[in-house]
């Protein structure tokens, strides 16, 4: 009743509101007990969204879904004790093809107002940094909150919601202090510690290339070895190569 209601308020039941076939697919999947699925997503936290689709294509979500579904057309997102797998990439609208790491780096640059700190005309102007992308990585949100006169809660936001949970970097169910491979990109925590990778991420140096998977995973300019590769261009925009014997593709980011 919660989407369906709505798409016939706005006449839009033939596109959304229901999962069915022929609709737009714009999903949300979080965890939570389906014997009490509304009360599962009220009390959903970022830390509980596992997949979002839109017109039926995986936006965001456990970065191992959106591996599977669109191999290394994704990108990590997160912090310490959460990682998810995001795509912001369009190639059908202007600017598309910049990667969420890019446009993260305009806006903080843009937020330090240069060349304005320091000039007489702004002499209060200061920069300011960047919130996390998710508020469960974010202290000084809920500080904010907890402390604001305006919003005048009577119980502590952080201590109802957020604390006491226990990280599971990559939702998979498994809690970390248990997980012999937090980030499940296939190479365990003892061995992501000797090779220098991140633990906690699956792509440590950004380069769309799951660590286990990359030959080089602390360089960000490479990921194959060159006498792995055949590379060919087909039609629509679509960059196919031959990977050792198998077959791979996806949206070129040119």
């Amino acid at each position: 009743m919660v989407t369906t209601n709505p798409a016939k308020t706005l006449d839009w039941s033939g596109f959304v509101g229901r999962v069915r076939a022929g609709m737009r697919a714009d999903l949300l999947v979080i965890k939570g007990s389906t014997l009490d699925p509304y009360k599962a997503l009220i009390q959903a936290t970022d830390e509980d969204v596992l997949l979002v689709t839109v017109d039926g294509d995986a936006l965001y979500g456990r970065w191992d879904w959106l591996e599977r579904l669109k191999p290394r057309d994704w990108e990590v997102v997160g912090c310490p004790g959460l990682v998810r797998g995001l795509d912001v990439t369009f190639a059908d609208v202007p600017l598309g093809n910049e990667t969420w790491i890019e446009i993260v780096s305009k806006i903080e640059q843009a937020m330090k107002f240069d060349p304005w700190i320091g000039s007489s005309e702004y002499p209060d102007l200061h920069a300011i940094p960047l919130t996390p992308l998710f508020a469960s990585c974010d202290p000084e949100f809920f500080e904010t909150l907890n402390t604001s006169a305006n919003a005048a809660l009577p119980f502590n936001i952080w201590e109802e919601y957020y604390a006491g949970i226990e990280a599971d970097t990559d939702g998979d169910g498994i809690l970390d202090a248990a997980d012999s491979d937090d980030d499940n990109d296939g190479l365990g925590d003892v061995q992501e510690g000797q090779l220098g990778t991140n633990r906690l991420s699956p792509d440590t140096d950004r380069d769309h290339a799951i660590d286990s998977q990359d030959f080089y995973p602390l360089d960000p300019t490479k990921w194959q070895r060159e006498e792995d590769l055949v590379p060919y261009v087909v039609a629509g925009g679509v960059l196919a190569t031959i990977v050792a014997g198998g077959y791979y593709y996806r949206r070129r980011r040119s």
